[in-house]
């Protein structure tokens, strides 16, 4: 076994001859109060308790941690005193692997570190792997998640409660159900700053219709900042906030998105709506949906979706469950929109460049609030819509727009409209996915030109009316 030595300055642990374990080098850091040093090699454990303050480090991977049996390994955080908080934790440049093991039964939120109440933590420059539930999971919890490498894990990185985290510059890699989640069982400010991140592959291994397969998924959590991210590779968002308010979202990368690339929703009908939501200067390549600020029911409000350069935009067709599983009676086919931009509640949409869209460039799919258990609005505001200074190229409808919600009002002008091979400006309706499990009514499918509905991108209406349409520059397309 290994051996702890006591040094001026710090605690050492190494694979030299001893009798001792990492477990008690962790309590020798922490009752002497100095930094704990773990010397090069491989060290196999049940689990660990970390329980006051503490500075553990390694020479960059050059420390393996694993499971010394049929269970996965984890490291607890936490204070020794119940309900207490534990602050100054550092965790730096060490290899926890999880091996795919299963972690214990009765194990409350497993992750290979599991923070719980901590203030001022720092988990930096490691490498986390294969863990079957989290890579790393916070309850409560503030502090950084920096410059480590996620690999295989189901979630990377999970937080309930946050407290402002700092996760930034991190590499996370084929993760099977969720790069990060930031989480709240009731929505709540929560401040999490995500930037600079590179995430590649996302799947969504435990099925559902959006719930897994997302590079960030914000959920009842505010004021929740996504910046300088690069996402490629996920099986449904890049980027999806539900019911989450007071967002900026920018200057990110996304490609190969087969779902929406940044999806902003509050589909529960009896939760709290978002509302100040800022999507910017975000570069999007090869979605199924481009920017989506949907689902108002509850009263959403205050989006601005400007600057953003987004290019093939195309309907991809694939399989999803209605229950977040992969139940085969809930199982359906859905094919996506297409559409560059759509949004459904207040927003200005201005300054976007959009490419090759399957559908429309920018869709307008204005909807008051709604009780969908008793079929009546909740209230009377008037959705109001402003979408200008926007370039939309070759798409077969450069702007879309439903008009079925007599609250709705939008401006449409001063937009340039090059080759839309169906109509510059039009009216269009929603369809029905079929065979979608007790949903025949879903509203779910693309959106359709509507019969006999005029181009008006050659209009000039008054702005009394509740859809204006002018200045728009509508050009064909050129070789």
């Amino acid at each position: 076994m290994p051996k702890i030595e006591i040094q001026n300055d710090l605690i050492v642990y190494s694979t030299a001859a001893g009798t001792d374990t990492l477990q008690a080098a962790i309590n020798q850091a922490i009752a002497s109060q100095k930094p704990l040093y773990i010397g090069p090699g491989s060290y196999s454990v049940t689990s660990l308790r970390i329980d006051d303050k503490i500075k553990i480090f390694a020479m960059k991977g050059s420390v393996t941690i694993n499971s010394s049996g049929a269970n996965c390994f984890y490291i607890t955080v936490q204070s020794g005193v119940s309900g207490a908080r534990i602050s100054d934790v550092t965790i730096e440049g060490l290899v926890l692997d999880g091996e795919n093991k299963p972690f214990a039964t009765g194990i409350a939120r497993p992750g290979l570190i599991r923070c719980v109440n901590a203030d001022r933590l720092m988990i930096k420059d490691c490498f986390i792997s294969r863990s079957d539930r989290a890579g790393v999971d916070l309850i409560q919890s503030a502090g950084t998640i920096s410059g480590n490498e996620f690999y295989g894990c189901r979630t990377s990185i999970y937080s309930n409660k946050s407290l402002g985290l700092d996760i930034s510059e991190n590499y996370i890699r084929d993760s099977k159900d969720n790069g990060i989640v930031i989480w709240r069982a009731d929505q709540a400010f929560d401040g999490t700053s995500i930037g600079g991140n590179r995430i590649y592959g996302v799947q969504n291994d435990t099925g559902g219709s959006g719930e897994f397969g997302n590079g960030v998924f914000v959920y009842q959590s505010n004021s929740v900042t996504s910046f300088s991210n690069v996402i490629s590779g996920c099986n449904y968002s890049a980027l999806r906030y539900s019911q989450s308010s007071n967002a900026i979202i920018s200057s990110n990368q996304i490609s190969s998105t087969r779902e929406t690339a940044i999806f902003v929703e509050a589909p529960d009908d009896n939760a709290a709506p978002y509302e100040g939501i800022v999507v910017s200067s975000n570069a999007i390549f090869d979605a199924g949906d481009g920017i989506k600020i949907v689902n108002p029911n509850l009263g959403s409000r205050r989006s601005t979706i400007s600057s953003n350069v987004l290019k093939n935009i195309s309907q991809k067709t694939f399989v999803q469950w209605a229950s977040p599983s992969r139940d085969p009676a809930t199982q359906y086919t859905v094919t996506t929109p297409g559409n560059g931009i759509t949004v459904s509640s207040d927003a200005v949409v201005h300054a976007n460049t959009i490419e090759s869209c399957g559908f429309a460039g920018i869709a307008l799919t204005i909807a008051g609030t709604y009780n969908a258990t008793t079929g009546v609005g909740r209230d009377q505001n008037t959705i109001a819509v402003l979408v200008n200074d926007n370039i939309v190229k070759n798409c077969p409808v450069g702007v879309g727009y439903s008009d079925d919600d007599p609250r709705g009002y939008a401006e449409v002008s001063e937009n340039m409209i090059v080759g839309a091979s169906n109509a510059a400006i039009t009216r269009v309706s929603v369809t029905n996915l079929p065979n979608v499990p007790n949903n025949p009514n879903n509203g779910f499918g693309p959106l359709v030109r509507r019969p006999g509905a005029p181009d008006v991108g050659g209009n000039a209406d008054p702005i009394t009316t509740r859809f204006s349409f002018f200045r728009n520059k509508v050009i064909p397309k050129t070789v």
